[in-house]
């Protein structure tokens, strides 16, 4: 019994650190796992919520959705994809954004998603349209 208290003890904070929320108006310059985040124009993103490929931008793709190192495939568009994980960083080019990394259909690694620079290019359909077009 003592062991299973200190494994909760232990796994607490873990669970309690996937659960707090960020917001775009307040995102933090350090890596960190969310439950929900509050986008620029008001919406709540959370786990497990869906969001709609939109078209990609790039001449060899999506600009704003990775796999990886790698433009996220065409094929992509108009489908759904599963919030699995909210996430900012610390490194670089990544730091100081929220991604938003979701279901990649069996590959390997998930999508990663640049929302709000997804959400204004068009890569991803806002969650308003979602709503409107019965989706």
């Amino acid at each position: 019994m003592e062991g299973f208290k200190m494994y909760a003890l232990l796994l607490f904070p873990l669970f309690c650190m996937g659960q707090i929320n960020v917001k775009y108006a307040d995102i933090p310059k350090k890596e960190g796992r969310y439950g929900t985040y509050v986008t620029k124009s008001g919406q709540t993103i959370a786990l497990r919520d869906s969001l709609t490929i939109g078209m990609p931008t790039g001449p060899n793709g999506f600009r704003f959705i990775n796999v990886g190192k790698f433009s996220a495939s065409n094929v992509i568009a108009g489908r759904k994809v599963g919030v699995e994980r909210i996430r900012t960083f610390r490194r670089g080019r990544l730091r100081g954004k929220v991604f938003v990394e979701a279901n990649s259909y069996g590959l390997m690694r998930p999508f990663r998603i640049d929302y709000e620079m997804a959400l204004k290019s068009g890569e991803i359909v806002a969650p308003e349209q979602n709503q409107s077009n019965g989706h």
